[in-house]
């Protein structure tokens, strides 16, 4: 029951992207691809990779898949869980499921009810709120300018919830993640590398 998930390309804000974008699956998801903001060398017959700002493109990761409106695959369910820090029995307490039920829903063994679904995507984005707005009370007034208005969409995204979702068009949802920033890094909606 896996889903089809279309690929998700980032990139590190002034940094020109390379001919091949590089899989990475060390996030825990099939479709990440970062097509700048790494470095990778070979150490003694091995490759190891940097990530620049790793938890600013995990951030970026939450917020995508927290603005999806399909059916999220499962990996994408424990993705936005352990974004949250949260135990599948932790989040099942806070959703009234059990720990099994969790559990069969990240395994693709079950489906998420949408419910459940927009549950999460919605506590989702609102961490990201108070992440971004703890940032701003600490004086990163850059973040806050470069985010300012992605502030306020996900302020009206939250007060509208799965309505505002569902009668979003692709392209507002398009010009939503392709101007947003999280650090340094950026959703790319060009697709600028072939991934």
């Amino acid at each position: 029951m896996k889903q089809n998930m279309e690929p998700m390309v980032f990139g590190l804000l002034g940094e020109n992207p390379v001919r091949e974008p590089l899989h990475y699956r060390a996030c825990g998801l099939d479709n990440v691809y970062l097509c700048s903001g790494f470095i990778q060398e070979e150490v003694d017959g091995e490759m190891y990779t940097s990530v620049t700002g790793v938890n600013d493109l995990y951030i970026m990761i939450a917020f995508r898949l927290s603005l999806l409106r399909r059916a999220l695959a499962g990996m994408e369910l424990r993705f936005l869980r352990k974004y949250l820090d949260l135990t599948q029995q932790e989040l099942a307490d806070q959703f009234g499921l059990t720990r099994k039920t969790v559990n069969a829903y990240e395994c693709d063994r079950e489906p998420a009810p949408w419910a459940n679904q927009r549950l999460l995507q919605v506590t989702v984005l609102s961490q990201l709120m108070k992440h971004l707005r703890k940032l701003v009370e600490e004086g990163d007034m850059h973040l806050y300018e470069r985010f300012h208005p992605e502030l306020e969409d996900l302020i009206d995204y939250l007060l509208h919830t799965t309505r505002v979702l569902d009668a979003a068009k692709d392209a507002e949802e398009r010009r939503l993640i392709g101007s947003a920033t999280i650090g340094h890094w950026k959703m790319q909606t060009d697709q600028c590398c072939s991934a």
